[in-house]
């Protein structure tokens, strides 16, 4: 079910961007009309996420293993502990993804302003 539920937010991820680019495309061709497009199906584009999350979606699985309870106040700490004794270098690839994170929730942002301010002018 962990699968399933993944691959879903995954989808959702990709339908959302490219849903976000035909409508941006259809509103600036003319092919869609302001009038046609029902607000409510625009979403606030998701913050970006830290590296820590990042670091707390790798770890927190073999954690569980470890600790008998699945409450995520018992794996916090230790998370933070960890995450605290990590160098620089042991962080890069959370920051990379957290800078990829950063970049798309950054085009997200302006493509939805984009598509708002287009329904706006109707």
């Amino acid at each position: 079910s962990k699968i399933d539920k993944n691959r879903y937010e995954e989808e959702k991820t990709v339908y959302q961007q490219e849903l976000y680019r035909r409508l941006s495309k259809g509103l600036q061709d003319g092919t869609i009309q302001p009038s046609q497009v029902d607000k409510s199906i625009l979403q606030t584009p998701k913050q970006p996420r830290p590296p820590y999350i990042f670091y707390a979606q790798f770890v927190r699985p073999m954690l569980k293993d470890h600790y008998e309870k699945d409450k995520s106040q018992v794996l916090g700490k230790p998370l933070n502990v960890m995450w605290n004794s990590l160098n620089n270098q042991q962080r890069i690839p959370f920051n990379i993804m957290s800078q990829e994170d950063v970049q798309r929730a950054r085009e997200d942002r302006l493509l939805e302003q984009e598509i708002r301010s287009m329904l706006d002018e109707e």
